[in-house]
């Protein structure tokens, strides 16, 4: 299946919600006897990377600087007839505003005051969201290491059936909304993440900066699902070089066995990779790259679940003339993969993939900045379809495949010191197949059955393309 989405979106968004893959700074600007200070200065950096934005403040006292990379910053004030304001370690989180009250002191303006930041809570917001922060996804322990799945961690996230779907206050797992970087990663065919559960993740948790999860009363903005949403940002260079890398291993010694399984099958899980960032030219252009790869073999138990081979005998429908001869034909298959006629075999099974990352921030002018990444995801699976550990029917199985490719790109412009634009654009490709194991047709006998699966072969489960464009203007 082939699918190219094209969305172009206006986008007019309130004051300081324009927050899809990062966060803003707003607040007031104040004399020592509270009165609003019109026209002063506001100058917001990175202490990171650099990056300044300019504002200034308005008849009330506001300003605000949105489309902000997450990260810590430092607001510098500046008004005549006033010492000069440096408000510190403003920290900038994904999805969310940063409120200062910043009162400024009569003196000198060749005269600088510094303040730690001390930041209010937004009382304009509606929605219920969390965060789960850079420390949390590297810290906590994770089954599988899908980022995602902190989720879990927060009120009103539950598991959604059995294959790890995440439900918000009881909706359905396919009723959420996935975003990168403020762009869709959403598999349409099934209402999933790109690349759906059956992969350890589309993108490493180890490039993962943070993410906001939206539990309810979304704005505009965060809307197409009424579940709950995942709004994630990817890690970025800054002025300094940074690495790391990580291993992770188990076996089946730490497993118990399965209570259908005759024994215990050897099993090996590894998940390993790193990163690495750092400055192309200080204060310019940033990097960041990554790589994630997984070798998992676990040997799929075959038993006689549906005791056949114990019985020995055909009944009920089985025992009919016109089923007796397929019935046969299907014992003789099974006997042929137990050794010695005995249930209890191990087909070989693994799950390996491979995803590699890379970024470029780069501050173009004072007015321009352009951030783009790349990611690609390779996944492959012998025998995977069928994931318990124990299966009664063999035919029902075959490879499993999953490829994607996605390209992101976001340009932030300073159009004046009260307005900003922002436009993204993605380009990607979600394609997943599977083929059997078993020569056709699946033949089925009452309970039993044996033959190639009748919902394969498929050579796209999907296909899909997609190509989206959005332009956001924020109104001040």
């Amino acid at each position: 299946m082939k699918l190219v989405v094209l969305v172009v979106l206006i986008a007019a968004i309130a004051f300081g919600q324009s927050q899809l893959g990062s966060g803003a700074i707003s607040g007031r600007v104040t004399d020592p006897s509270g009165r609003s200070i019109v026209g002063a200065s506001v100058t917001v950096k990175n202490d990171g990377t650099g990056l300044q934005r300019a504002a200034l403040s308005n008849q009330q006292g506001d300003f605000s600087a949105q489309v902000l990379q997450p990260g810590s910053y430092t607001v510098r004030v500046e008004a005549e007839g006033f010492r000069v304001l440096e408000q510190t370690q403003v920290i900038v989180t994904v999805g969310a505003t940063a409120i200062l009250r910043l009162e400024m002191q009569l003196g000198n303006i060749s005269e600088v005051v510094t303040v730690e930041a001390e930041v209010d809570i937004d009382t304009t917001r509606t929605a219920e969201v969390s965060l789960v922060d850079r420390k949390m996804v590297q810290d906590l322990p994770i089954n599988g290491r899908r980022y995602d799945q902190f989720a879990l961690l927060m009120p009103g996230v539950t598991r959604d059936g059995r294959f790890g779907l995440l439900s918000y206050r009881g909706q359905s797992g396919v009723f959420n909304n996935f975003m990168i970087e403020g762009n869709d990663d959403n598999q349409s065919l099934f209402s999933e993440a790109r690349g759906r559960t059956r992969i350890a993740g589309n993108v490493s948790a180890n490039a993962i900066q943070e993410f906001q999860i939206g539990r309810g009363a979304f704005l505009a903005e965060f809307g197409r699902a009424s579940g709950g949403s995942v709004n994630a940002v990817i890690r970025s260079g800054n002025n300094d070089f940074h690495g790391d890398a990580f291993w992770y291993y188990r076996d089946q010694n730490l497993n118990a066995r399965d209570p259908l399984a005759s024994f215990r099958p050897e099993e090996r899980r590894q998940q390993f990779g790193g990163s690495i960032s750092g400055p192309i030219q200080q204060d310019k252009m940033f990097f960041f790259l990554n790589y994630d790869q997984q070798l998992r073999n676990f040997p799929l138990v075959t038993e006689d679940l549906s005791r056949v081979l114990e019985v020995g005998a055909p009944t009920g429908a089985q025992a009919t003339p016109a089923n007796l001869q397929a019935f046969e034909a299907g014992v003789a298959d099974l006997r042929s993969r137990f050794p010695g006629g005995q249930p209890g075999n191990a087909i070989p099974r693994n799950a390996n993939q491979w995803l590699g990352l890379a970024k470029v921030d780069w501050n173009l002018t004072e007015k321009h900045t352009l951030s783009v990444f790349y990611n690609q995801l390779l996944a492959t699976g012998q025998n995977a379809i069928q994931t318990p550990l124990v299966l009664g029917n063999v035919g029902r199985n075959g490879s499993d495949d999953v490829r994607i490719w996605s390209t992101n790109a976001r340009l932030t412009s300073l159009v004046s010191p009260t307005q900003i634009n922002e436009l993204r654009v993605q380009w990607a490709r979600n394609h997943e197949f599977q083929f059997g194991n078993e020569a056709p047709p699946q033949v089925f006998v009452g309970g039993f059955s044996y033959g190639r699966a009748n919902f394969l072969e498929r050579p796209a489960y999907p296909d899909e393309r997609k190509f989206q464009i959005l332009n956001n203007v924020p109104v001040p």
